[in-house]
């Protein structure tokens, strides 16, 4: 509970979570991660002071795996012996990777700057 020190890490990862809202209700989905982060932004510049919570937040490296290969599997799960059309496929990847981007820049607005990505749906 609270704030104590984050400034070896912290981690909003959730098990089999998906970028779209929704699609896995069980999980954490990453806009959900995302506000998570801007809360403990914000807690960092109330505890540390703004100017030490930038050094930290700029320096930090932010490392995301698997974002946008849980939504891909539940939509061939939920449609196991139905086609799917390569334009509803095309849609759904647009979406998927449009929110990718609205919540990086989030992070990046936030003042992150140090990404890295492993298996990027």
């Amino acid at each position: 509970p609270g704030l104590k020190t984050y400034t070896n890490g912290i981690n909003f990862a959730s098990a089999s979570a998906c970028v779209l809202v929704g699609v896995r209700p069980a999980a954490i989905d990453f806009t959900a991660q995302v506000e998570y982060f801007r809360e403990m932004v914000q807690k960092m510049k109330q505890q540390m002071g703004q100017e030490k919570a930038n050094t930290v937040i700029s320096q930090a490296v932010y490392l995301f795996d698997i974002i946008g290969g849980n939504d891909y599997v539940q939509l061939l799960k939920d449609n196991i012996n139905k086609t799917i059309s390569p334009a509803f496929k095309e849609l759904y990847m647009r979406e998927i990777l449009g929110n990718i981007s609205i919540h990086l820049k989030t992070i990046y607005n936030e003042g992150g700057r140090k990404f890295a990505f492993q298996n990027l749906g």
